[in-house]
């Protein structure tokens, strides 16, 4: 998931992503792996936290799409060259001229929705 974020970001033409993640299971570790660094204030790290609600160490993670781990590249590029024939199913109304799908829900309301490519 995190590779595919890196390569939707870089097709939508960049962006910067904000996370916690906590050092309990090892997430943290884990996303640092992949490209995530501490996120900075007046280059100082901002300090990892206790979560009182979920009783754990927290790290508050940064992510540059155009600073992923080089390790991931290649994948990122080969999932990158796959999304962009991927087709998204969006809220805006469909064209007159486009087919839609029609999307019931379980609850109680339906909607219309239309699909769409990531640019290219």
């Amino acid at each position: 998931m995190a590779l595919t974020a890196y390569a939707l970001a870089q097709a939508l033409g960049g962006g910067v992503g904000i996370s916690t993640a906590t050092t309990r299971h090892g997430s943290s570790s884990i996303l640092r792996g992949v490209g995530g660094r501490p996120l900075e204030h007046q280059n100082s790290e901002l300090p990892s936290y206790h979560d009182f609600k979920y009783r754990c160490e927290m790290e508050v993670l940064r992510f540059y799409s155009w600073a992923p781990n080089p390790r991931y590249a290649e994948w990122i590029s080969d999932i990158k060259a796959q999304i962009r024939g991927i087709r998204v199913l969006t809220g805006n109304p469909a064209p007159p001229d486009s087919h839609f799908l029609r999307v019931s829900s379980a609850f109680t309301a339906t909607a219309n929705a239309c699909y769409s490519t990531v640019p290219t």
